[in-house]
């Protein structure tokens, strides 16, 4: 299908950071054909008047968790370890396979309705996440998580992703390779995931230096903090996604400036959980690669990469006493840019330019936190939030239009998760009887 989209300020992120006033996008099946001001001799088939809003490049989730949906607000007001270990690790116990699929939908449907075209995820029955992801028709890395529990099994189910889903979908749907952390791995199960990304060659997505107890407990065991110590055993030889990294060494920032590793901050859910503040405007000031994520929603407890992007802008300036930190073109551009290198498509992805692929979203500048709309860029980081996204376009397809969805059944998918969260709390107070 071919489309056009009219009467639209166009907030490119090329080159020149241009900005398009009463411009045109011509999109040909799934990437952009033109973009300016001028009609092209194209069929198409579907017209969008955009006056009165603004089109951008869609947003990238680089770390979330979207089997995780129904635990929103589940476990609040603890630490990392306590909310992995004394609410979330349980409750994931009482989960069925088609509860994580009807989860996955409910965050992909918050994610689109939102801004997010494309998104890094990690979790467990990933097949029907993969399903979800084809049906929610959005753009996403899938990893199965790995942990020392059954390693060889869940190793068996990586490799089965990305057998049946790797590729598929037009190129939508990618897999990689997920040790869930270095504590929750032993060494030797480490370099069994490794082993499955030499061989599939895959890139690795795992969580990193979220908080000072890992690392200290990683320096006693391994004498070696996480990222260090999955260095030494080769990880950066892949491409390495590396949620978090709230707390580098300066060893350490130096292997990911030279591995090109791909940090994700994720500020949101690391001040949920107290786990640290990464000095986010000097990691990016030393060339180290960092896009932003929100993790799932049970840590943060939406998945609206508008709110995520002012918190990191304020953040910044706040803990540095530094007003231009992170200023809106620099923030914008962490999550367009960076978020398609972890993609590993920075030459096709985050930019409104001709042959990029065609992940777009439409937002309102026409209500009242736009007016007046002095600045567009400023407006998107401090004044936006999801619920100013009309349309969203993934790879040339409308999929979210005048803020209804196109292909999913909301009204099912919220009454699915709700049945899905009695029958886990009921499950849990009957082992509590038993108990």
């Amino acid at each position: 299908m071919n489309l056009l989209i009219k009467n639209a300020t166009i907030l490119t992120n090329n080159k020149n950071f241009d900005v398009l006033e009463n411009a045109l996008v011509y999109i040909k099946e799934n990437r952009i054909f033109y973009v300016g001001k001028e009609e092209q001799n194209l069929k198409v088939s579907k017209i969008i008047d955009a006056k009165n809003n603004l089109v951008m490049p869609g947003l990238i989730n680089a770390h979330t968790h979207t089997g995780m949906g129904v635990f929103r607000n589940y476990g609040s007001d603890t630490n990392l370890e306590d909310w992995l270990y004394k609410y979330i690790f349980p409750i994931e116990d009482e989960l069925e396979p088609e509860d994580v699929y009807y989860s996955s939908l409910l965050s992909m449907a918050e994610m689109i309705s939102t801004g997010t075209t494309s998104f890094i995820d990690m979790y467990f029955f990933m097949d029907n996440t993969a399903r979800a992801l084809q049906k929610a028709k959005m753009r996403g890395i899938i990893t199965r998580g790995l942990n020392s529990n059954n390693i060889d099994q869940r190793l068996q189910e990586a490799e089965d992703l990305y057998n049946k889903w790797h590729n598929k979908e037009n190129g939508l749907i990618k897999t990689a390779v997920g040790p869930h952390s270095v504590y929750t791995n032993e060494k030797e199960d480490l370099l069994k995931a490794l082993k499955l990304a030499d061989k599939l060659d895959l890139a690795i997505n795992m969580h990193l230096n979220e908080s000072k107890t890992e690392i200290d407990n990683s320096i006693k065991k391994y004498k070696l903090p996480p990222l260090e110590f999955v260095h030494s055993l080769g990880f950066t030889k892949h491409h390495l996604i590396a949620a978090h990294c709230d707390w580098l060494s300066e060893k350490e920032k130096e292997i990911a400036k030279k591995y090109n590793v791909c940090v994700v901050h994720n500020p949101v859910s690391n001040l949920k959980l107290a786990s640290g503040i990464m000095p986010l405007a000097q990691n990016l000031d030393e060339g180290i690669c960092v896009s932003l994520g929100t993790d799932g929603v049970a840590s943060n407890n939406t998945l609206d990469m508008f709110e995520e992007m002012k918190f990191a802008s304020l953040l910044s300036k706040g803990t540095t006493y530094n007003p231009k930190a992170m200023d809106a073109k620099t923030t914008l551009k962490m999550v367009l840019d960076n978020g398609a290198k972890a993609m590993q498509l920075e030459n096709e992805l985050g930019k409104i330019q001709e042959g990029y692929l065609a992940d777009l979203i439409i937002i309102d500048l026409h209500n009242i936190t736009h007016t007046p709309n002095i600045d567009p860029v400023a407006s998107l980081i401090y004044s936006t939030n999801g619920s100013d996204v009309l349309t969203t376009i993934i790879d040339g397809k409308v999929i979210y239009e005048n803020k209804k969805f196109v292909y999913l059944d909301i009204k099912d998918i919220k009454q699915k998760c709700d049945e899905i969260m009695r029958k886990i709390f009921t499950k849990l107070e009957s082992k509590k009887i038993k108990n």
